[in-house]
């Protein structure tokens, strides 16, 4: 493009990485500052690759990805999920988002068998080869009565120790399905603990040695996530929870728990999940957690 330059494989260069964050401030409003903390936290993803278009020293139109590794159909596979799509106002409808995702497909494609995003804009990415991958809620009736003795504990994401204790819990952790989840996703996790609303949902059980991400809203458990080396049972679990609900709906895939009948629903909220590449389990009913949307 005329009077722009590009430039890839930087994010391990200070200065050059730094460059991205004001783009990202102009178009997903995320703070300089907080994207410095999560770098010096040391929550940024080493395997993250920007691929951009530079006018002069600043940041103008950016796709990026990282290596997203899977539980898919009873086996781990790597994978590419790709994120931080943006261009400044300024240029858009110059085709650079077309040109870098071209050239990043490229690259990825020689690498892996599938590529995934989420976005709020799927038509602009069905001309590449992606398609929306329907996702569902699990739904169950349980009667939980509450026990207000719980040891349960909200996570401090500003005290150093909490973080530490969440950086455990990913350690050899279980993943939340077999038939569909996420297995490397601690940067993604960290990123949306910058949101008081998310971190109001994450909680440490000392007895489980796991975190249990959830909410209780009218009678309704909402369970997003559970991080540990060993997922509990259902009864186990259920027994940390001290709001009773009589109502459960989770947010993953629930073939952990088959000895609950969940009724999948299809789920219609937030951005969508889009897969390049070939999908077995395309047919099945599939979720990705919140908790590891990129």
């Amino acid at each position: 493009m005329k009077g722009l330059t590009f430039a890839s494989h930087y994010a391990s260069e200070m200065d050059s990485r730094e460059t991205l964050y004001p783009l990202f401030e102009r178009v997903f409003d995320i703070p300089v500052e907080v994207l410095k903390d999560f770098y010096a936290r040391g929550f940024w993803d080493p395997t993250y690759c920007p691929y951009t278009f530079f006018d002069g020293t600043r940041a103008v139109a950016n796709a990026s990805c990282f290596t997203l590794e899977l539980q898919l159909g009873g086996q781990r596979v790597k994978s590419a999920g790709i994120q931080s799509v943006m261009t400044h106002p300024d240029y858009r409808n110059r085709g650079l988002m077309r040109q870098l995702c071209e050239q990043m497909l490229v690259d990825l494609d020689q690498r892996f068998p599938t590529s995934w995003l989420f976005t709020d804009s799927p038509e602009l990415y069905t001309p590449f080869g992606f398609r929306v991958v329907p996702q569902y809620a699990f739904v169950a009736e349980y009667s939980h009565d509450g026990d207000p003795e719980a040891q349960l504990r909200q996570i401090d994401f500003q005290q150093e120790q909490d973080v530490r204790l969440v950086r455990e819990c990913f350690v050899d952790h279980q993943p939340i399905s077999l038939t569909f989840a996420p297995v490397g996703y601690e940067s993604s996790f960290f990123l949306h603990m910058y949101s008081p609303d998310f971190q109001s949902y994450v909680h440490y059980s000392e007895r489980l040695q796991a975190i249990i991400v959830f909410a209780v809203k009218e009678q309704t458990l909402h369970l997003y996530d559970i991080i540990g080396k060993q997922l509990p049972s259902w009864t186990e679990l259920c027994t940390e929870i001290p709001e009773p609900f009589s109502r459960v709906t989770l947010h993953f895939c629930p073939d952990q728990f088959a000895d609950r009948v969940f009724t999948p629903i299809l789920y219609d909220g937030g951005g969508k999940l889009m897969v390049r590449g070939q999908l077995s389990q395309e047919q099945s009913h599939l979720r990705m957690s919140m908790t590891a949307a990129f």
